[in-house]
């Protein structure tokens, strides 16, 4: 189903899940299981009914790579599991091009925020909702692909 700008349902979804995950992440720096663990079984439900089993094979390809993304920063402490999974999801959701391209989104992103409290705010030590980078990177990689 075409939507207007050229959005997908499925690009609808996860601007859905991706403001849910922000709103959540801001206010309670957390972000719910209910959300990112929902929007991996959409992403991959989405991909076996789209394209059948190749779809759910690309689906589940961009999970893990989502997942491989963070999982060395999640176990260094840098970030929660909520942004682990919530990068799994988008990955899920729109597979593994698109989750490279958000990463590499929102590390740009990510970095320019750590420097905004670094330099502007003079935090030394800095603990930020890194959901804000994700979904800035996210919505970067649907704005160009």
């Amino acid at each position: 189903m075409s939507l207007p700008f050229n959005l997908e349902l499925i690009d609808l979804i996860l601007i859905v899940v991706m403001a849910l995950a922000l709103y959540f992440d801001i206010k309670e720096f957390r972000i719910p299981n209910k959300i990112t663990l929902s929007a991996i079984v959409i992403g991959l439900c989405s991909g076996l009914i789209g394209n059948g089993v190749s779809g759910l094979y690309t689906s589940f390809l961009g999970a893990i790579v989502g997942l491989a993304l963070l999982l060395i920063p999640f176990f260094l402490g840098g970030m929660g599991a909520g942004d682990v999974k919530l990068l799994t999801a988008i990955g899920a959701i729109k597979g593994v091009e698109f989750v490279l391209y958000t990463a590499a989104a929102m590390a740009i992103i990510g970095g320019l925020i750590a420097l905004y409290y670094y330099l502007i705010l003079k935090q030394r030590k800095m603990f930020f909702p890194y959901g804000i980078a994700i979904v800035f990177g996210a919505l970067v990689s649907l704005s160009i692909l």
